[in-house]
């Protein structure tokens, strides 16, 4: 299809009719994704908190994980003295040592105080702890908690549906778009348009690849429980494999005059 032909496509009725319906729901999306995170921006910025308080002062004993090493360091996960905020505090504030016994397995190390921590970087990384490690959007809420306070959280079904919207506008964006991203272009007047559709598409993918997924894996429970060495090979592999088929793709394209 040649510039001129693509041209007319995109100023065509169901072109115009299509981007419409495309902003359309995205305008709709706009107040029910707002309605979901308002409700927990500020039990979301406390764990924020209190998970880079643990990445700066527990995780290199207590991994990432928080699973422990077995022996010397107890798990934080599934330890049941997590939900007693009093004892967190002492044992944040002054320490410990000696022998303690978590789920049945001794462990015997001695951990420092860690009195330079203010009140809320210790409330914060004990909401953390108790939240099981995770910043609201990861894992559900305990069997045992009382449940979510009614207008703070949405059905999962609004989710869901929010998910599918995405999806469908999306789908019909480059539905619309794709004769302008993968058409042959004139490189002796090319059109801007197609130009920044063209690169913007590359950066996003060499964004998308090289950056977003590998730290994306590398923050899994599966990769945490994998030795340092293995989560660096895996997102090693993923990166270049990224990379490889990222700069292969550049070639086709350029050959084809595509770009």
């Amino acid at each position: 299809m040649d510039a001129a032909r693509a041209d007319d496509k995109w100023r065509s009725p169901r072109t115009g009719t299509l981007v419409l319906v495309v902003a359309f729901i995205a305008f709709l999306l706009i107040p029910v994704t707002g309605l979901a995170q308002s409700g927990d921006d500020q039990n979301t910025e406390q764990l924020a908190q209190g998970q880079q308080v643990y990445t700066n002062n527990c995780s290199s004993c207590h991994q990432p994980s928080g699973l422990g090493l077995s022996g010397a360091f107890p798990p934080l996960k599934g330890n049941p003295r997590i939900d007693d905020t009093d004892y967190l505090r002492e044992v944040i504030q002054n320490g410990l040592s000696g022998p303690i016994e978590v789920n049945g397995e001794t462990y015997d190390a001695v951990m420092p105080s860690f009195g330079t921590l203010d009140d809320d970087q210790v409330d914060a990384v004990i909401a953390f702890l108790q939240n099981d490690l995770v910043v609201p959007g990861g894992t559900p809420p305990a069997p045992e908690s009382a449940g979510p306070v009614a207008g703070t959280t949405l059905p999962a079904v609004v989710g869901t549906f929010s998910s599918v919207a995405y999806l469908i506008a999306i789908g019909i964006a480059l539905w619309v778009l794709a004769p302008r991203i993968i058409g042959v272009i004139d490189r002796r007047s090319p059109n801007r348009l197609d130009a920044a559709l063209k690169g913007g598409l590359i950066v996003v993918y060499f964004a998308a690849t090289t950056v977003f997924l590998p730290s994306l894996l590398l923050s899994t429970e599966v990769m945490t429980r994998l030795p340092r060495g293995v989560q660096d090979f895996v997102t090693t592999a993923v990166w270049a494999g990224a990379l490889g088929i990222g700069i292969l793709g550049l070639w086709w394209f350029q050959r084809e005059k595509r770009i």
